[in-house]
């Protein structure tokens, strides 16, 4: 094309425009028998509609599961059905990186209990008498739509999932 003066007609590839950054602080919650809390990703957005973890994130909007204070935020939903998120040790940190975004990916160990003060959770009080079941006691309470105790062998985990349980399945920290 330069040889024969045509170069300038033809089209130009656009530069690319640079990677969104999203910062994930992943959820780790197993239960006695050793399943892990796994929850559907929305409808619409990165993942649609296959199963992730708990999380709570910075920006999560971008490519996320909703913003802090947003109903669709996993956390979020947990909270607004009576649970409690407890954050525990960081188990790990993993990137992954899509075409157009970068996951920037914290693992804690969690656990899940359920917030006091209705007459039905007396019964799960725990010794301290503050009204939370422990972690066993949780996966026993009926979680809210969307959410499931599952092995992760016995789900179809995106890549990025997978990446982030495999920082600490199995590990003794993870059951309870």
């Amino acid at each position: 094309a330069r040889s024969s003066g045509s170069a300038a007609l033809l089209p130009v590839r656009k530069a690319r425009s640079a990677k969104r950054e999203l910062t994930r602080d992943l959820y780790l919650i197993g239960d006695a028998s050793g399943r892990l809390l796994f929850c559907r990703r929305p409808d619409k957005g990165v993942l649609a509609g296959l199963w992730d973890l708990p999380e709570e994130s910075e920006g999560a909007g971008i490519g996320g599961a909703g913003s802090a204070g947003d109903p669709s935020s996993s956390a979020d939903r947990l909270r607004a059905a009576g649970f409690v998120l407890r954050r525990g040790e960081l188990l790990g940190e993993t990137d992954h990186v899509f075409t157009h975004l970068i996951w920037h990916m914290k693992v804690w160990q969690g656990s899940l209990e359920r917030q006091g003060g209705a007459a039905e959770d007396d019964a799960l009080a725990d010794a301290a008498g503050d009204g939370a079941a422990n972690a066993a006691d949780a996966a026993t309470l009926p979680l809210p739509e969307g959410f499931v105790w599952a092995d992760p062998a016995e789900l179809m985990l995106p890549t990025a999932v997978a990446k982030a349980v495999g920082l600490g399945y199995g590990n003794e920290k993870t059951r309870k």
